[in-house]
């Protein structure tokens, strides 16, 4: 069994809003209010806003998400919880496979 870090962030979620017309700059200024909000980005698709959820108990995050829903201009959310994170390249510089084996074959290294 895996032992937890009590200080560590315990329960993670996504969270997709969808936003009513013309209320996503107000809905994301009242998300900036949410010390459990550790991003927020614009979609496309069927909702307008993505948002990575971190609580420190899974209990907690049923809170969160009420209150998230209760914000004018939310039209509705789905969540997703994270089971697992398998890796995570949030914080490193972003380069894409094929610009890394270019710079392979620039140095010879093809193969």
């Amino acid at each position: 069994m895996l032992k937890r870090d009590p200080f560590e962030q315990y329960a993670e979620a996504v969270l997709l809003i969808s936003v009513l017309h013309r209320r996503q700059r107000a809905v994301t200024e009242h998300l900036k209010a949410f010390p459990e909000i550790k991003l927020c980005q614009t979609i496309n698709g069927d909702y307008e806003l993505m948002c990575r959820v971190k609580v420190p108990q899974l209990e907690d995050m049923a809170a969160v998400l009420e209150t998230i829903s209760e914000i004018p201009g939310v039209e509705r959310m789905k969540s997703v919880v994270v089971l697992a994170t398998n890796f995570d390249r949030s914080y490193t510089e972003t380069a894409s496979l094929a610009s890394l084996q270019a710079a392979g074959i620039d140095r010879g290294e093809a193969g």
